[in-house]
C-alpha cells in the first residue's frame, strides 16, 4: 500500500475516533467506511465500525462486515473475536 494511502487511512481512523468520542456516530461511520474503502484489511476501521453497529443492534451489518473482512484477511484474530461476540449475543452456537 502506498504511503499516502496508509496515511489517509490512519487519518480517517483518527477523525472517526474523535467523532465517536463526541457521539457523532453518523460521521464516525462515514469515516470508517472511507478508511475501509481505502484499505479493506484495516483492522481498526473494520473492528470499530463493527462495534458501532453492534452497539446499535444492527447485527446483520456486523456479520456482513466481518465476514467480508475475513475473506480478505482470514488470519485476523480480531475479526474472529468480534464475530464470536456477535454469535454469542445472537445465541448462534452452531
Amino acid at each position: 500500500m502506498a504511503k499516502n494511502v496508509s496515511e489517509l487511512v490512519k487519518r480517517a481512523n483518527q477523525l472517526a475516533a474523535e467523532c465517536e468520542k463526541k457521539k457523532d456516530y453518523k460521521q464516525a461511520i462515514e469515516l470508517y467506511i472511507k478508511a475501509i474503502n481505502l484499505d479493506p484489511k484495516s483492522t481498526l476501521a473494520v473492528t470499530s465500525l463493527s462495534a458501532i453497529y453492534f452497539n446499535m443492534g444492527k447485527y446483520g451489518l456486523v456479520e456482513k462486515i466481518l465476514l467480508a473482512a475475513l475473506k480478505l484477511s482470514p488470519e485476523n484474530s480480531f475479526f474472529y473475536f468480534q464475530l464470536g461476540q456477535l454469535y454469542t449475543t445472537e445465541r448462534k452456537f452452531e
